[in-house]
């Protein structure tokens, strides 16, 4: 009767739906990085949380980083320009800042004059002045240019309180823009608060690729070594 019942098949089949019942509980748990998911309406928390970004933008961003030659030069420029409104289309996109989207306020005999950062008229500047005129605003050099003019940087800003899968869908769907418009040749660095949160997620996922073969070989083992001549 116990050979019977711990047979080597009996064993195997076991496990087997063990292992199987772990997996799908596994793809049915929510990873949400949000304030939502960990404090109710009701808390103090959450509506501490949900009053300051009353007055502040979220700070959940994805900072693209463009480096190398030709950045002023028309093929580079036109490729970003034509991306930007895509990326502004994506869902759960709020805003996307770069030197199309910034305004440069100068001073005038009777005021002051607001105009593009880069606008229409500066197509026809050599790339060394359109460079120039971009590193001559006071905010953009730190912000979307770096201060030697070397790099470019394309912030999009999301949504408040987005889960962390709808985070995800939205970096893919910016990724395959700039692949599309051929940007990522130039593309060295994401940094932000929404990028960190893919990469806890994706160190999570990466850490469980290792863990459940792992563990999936050592039941196995056990098994063996618990039952060698059944």
């Amino acid at each position: 009767m116990f050979r019977r019942l711990f047979s080597p098949v009996f064993c195997a089949v076991f496990l087997v739906i063990f292992l199987g019942i772990g997996l799908a509980g596994l793809s049915l748990t929510s990873v949400n990085h949000a304030m939502r998911a960990y404090f109710s309406h009701d808390d103090r928390q959450y509506k501490a949380d949900q009053h300051l970004q009353s007055f502040f933008p979220g700070d959940d961003v994805f900072i693209f980083l463009f480096s190398g030659q030709g950045l002023f030069e028309d093929a580079f420029l036109k490729n970003m320009q034509t991306a930007i409104p895509q990326l502004k289309a994506v869902k759960n996109v709020d805003r996307v800042l770069s030197i199309f989207t910034l305004d440069h306020i100068s001073g005038t005999e009777d005021g002051f004059e607001v105009r593009p950062l880069f606008s229409q008229s500066d197509w026809a500047l050599p790339r060394d002045v359109r460079q120039q005129v971009v590193l001559d605003d006071r905010i953009a050099p730190g912000f979307v240019v770096s201060e030697d003019g070397k790099a470019l940087a394309l912030v999009v800003r999301l949504e408040k309180n987005l889960a962390t899968a709808q985070q995800i869908e939205v970096r893919t769907r910016l990724f395959q823009i700039l692949k599309q418009q051929n940007l990522s040749s130039y593309l060295t660095a994401v940094s932000g608060p929404s990028e960190v949160v893919y990469m806890q997620y994706q160190a999570m996922i990466d850490s469980l690729n290792i863990l459940m073969p792992l563990a999936s070989f050592l039941s196995f083992a056990l098994l063996i070594w618990l039952f060698p001549r059944v």
